[in-house]
């Protein structure tokens, strides 16, 4: 999964069909996985540390 400009990019794979690339133009749903990506970055970093 990523971000490119104003699209939210990830891959899909369907059952004896392949595997598919989609994207999503969302700038509001690539502010929403940019946050919860960086809160598990920061809550993994913090682990690492203990």
């Amino acid at each position: 999964m990523g971000g490119t400009g104003k699209e939210l990019i990830f891959t899909y794979v369907m059952p004896c069909h392949g595997a598919f690339v989609m994207a999503i133009e969302s700038e509001e749903e690539i502010n929403r996985f940019r946050e919860d990506y960086k809160l598990k970055l920061l809550s993994s970093i913090k682990k690492g540390r203990k």
